[in-house]
């Protein structure tokens, strides 16, 4: 009964999960969950898959490879759409759900990434900075040195939390960026 309330008051599947994760608690809700959502996920919005995807990474609930690439594929199709809060949430929950998209999927988002660089917030670039370094994902010029220039315009308005992230990131992707200078 209370299950059948919530999808008559939720505005979208997304929101539901994300109701169903604040009240519920539970790993199986949020399973049944996963399997509605996989067919109807391809009309979601831009913003509505970022909100499922955040949802999933904060419940600690890993989808199968399968799900994870028909999210990918719904969030492709939008990735126009989405915003600079948007790709970083996205992202961030797609690495702490240890899931890395395909190389095709990731350019899309460096592509996108571009568009909204000027407007991230240092909460912004320092969870995508995390993110991409937790990936492994090293950035085309001049994004990853455009990346760099934002986190450093920022550096006074950073928590130590957040430069302790930045500094890993960095170290980190330095490391990939050597290694593929090697090959």
């Amino acid at each position: 009964q209370d299950f059948r309330k919530t999808f008559d008051i939720a505005r979208s599947a997304a929101c539901v999960l994300l109701h169903l994760c604040q009240i519920v608690q539970s790993r199986q809700a949020a399973i049944l969950m996963v399997l509605w959502l996989q067919v109807r996920m391809a009309g979601f919005s831009a913003q509505e898959l970022s909100m499922l995807a955040v949802s999933l990474a904060r419940l600690e609930y890993r989808p199968p490879d399968t799900w994870l690439d028909c999210f990918t594929a719904a969030a492709a199709a939008r990735m126009s759409n989405f915003e600079a809060q948007g790709l970083a949430n996205t992202l961030w929950a797609l690495a702490t759900l240890h899931y890395t998209p395909s190389e095709e999927w990731m350019n899309a988002f460096d592509s996108q990434l571009q568009q909204h660089l000027a407007s991230f917030t240092p909460a912004h670039t320092a969870m995508t900075m995390w993110t991409i370094s937790r990936l492994e994902w090293l950035p085309e010029q001049p994004l990853w040195q455009q990346l760099q220039e934002r986190a450093e315009l920022h550096t006074a308005s950073y928590c130590s939390r957040s430069i302790r992230m930045m500094q890993r990131a960095i170290r980190v992707l330095d490391r990939v960026e050597a290694e593929d200078d090697e090959q």
